[in-house]
């Protein structure tokens, strides 16, 4: 597919994408009773499918995957939170693929983690290395953080 026809088939997700795409992890996970682990921690499905968990490494790995098949990389985008797990969220308001080809890529990665140690949790340590170095090299778009609003940046004297 030439570059211009896969333009055409990216969106802007919609707002609900990051919670259907968690919602979905965790229901895979669930129902597959797959685990995972990192760095020899095992981690809940709740950490791994969060928005806060460990879904931006998720959906970054698969948006690799996406590259690699459809030869245009996904505009993904994460803002810097501290109280997150790895640090950071998704924050998509570019085109990217549609949801229904994000699922697939997901459900893909999870497949490929999870056959590699098939009697005990899926090992996720080489995602995070690969998220490590893209991060080192600044390959990895980064919002900064949302910064609450305070009396004096509200304009209120004391």
């Amino acid at each position: 597919m030439q570059t211009d026809q896969i333009k055409n088939l990216q969106v802007i997700p919609p707002k609900n994408f990051v919670d259907q795409v968690s919602t979905l992890v965790k229901n895979t996970l669930d129902s597959q009773e797959w685990a995972f682990s990192c760095e020899d921690i095992v981690l809940l499905t709740d950490e791994v499918a969060a928005k806060d968990g460990l879904l931006p490494v998720l959906l970054w790995i698969a948006g690799q995957t996406l590259e690699t098949a459809w030869g245009e990389p996904q505009q993904l985008v994460f803002r810097i939170d501290s109280e997150a797990l790895c640090g950071m969220v998704p924050e998509l308001n570019s085109k990217i693929m549609p949801p229904s080809v994000w699922l697939h890529a997901i459900h893909y990665e999870i497949e490929q983690i999870v056959q590699q140690n098939p009697n005990g949790p899926a090992i996720i340590d080489d995602w995070f290395a690969r998220w490590n170095q893209a991060l080192a090299q600044k390959k990895i778009a980064l919002l900064p953080p949302n910064i609450a609003p305070t009396p004096q940046t509200q304009g209120a004297t004391g």
